[in-house]
């Protein structure tokens, strides 16, 4: 799962395989437009909501 917020903050959570802990990362918007594709759409849409 991944998430933006207004700001252009990420969050993500995932988990390799049954059972496994659930593995969280945040990425600050201070680091500027995400490498990830997927990342990428996320910052740019939450950004695009924020300006409305």
């Amino acid at each position: 799962m991944r998430t933006a917020d207004a700001r252009g903050n990420l969050w993500s959570a995932s988990r390799e395989h049954p059972g496994a802990d659930v593995v969280e990362t945040f990425r600050s918007a201070d680091h500027g437009v995400p490498d990830d594709p997927i990342d990428r759409e996320l910052w740019v849409a939450a950004l695009a909501l924020a300006a409305l």
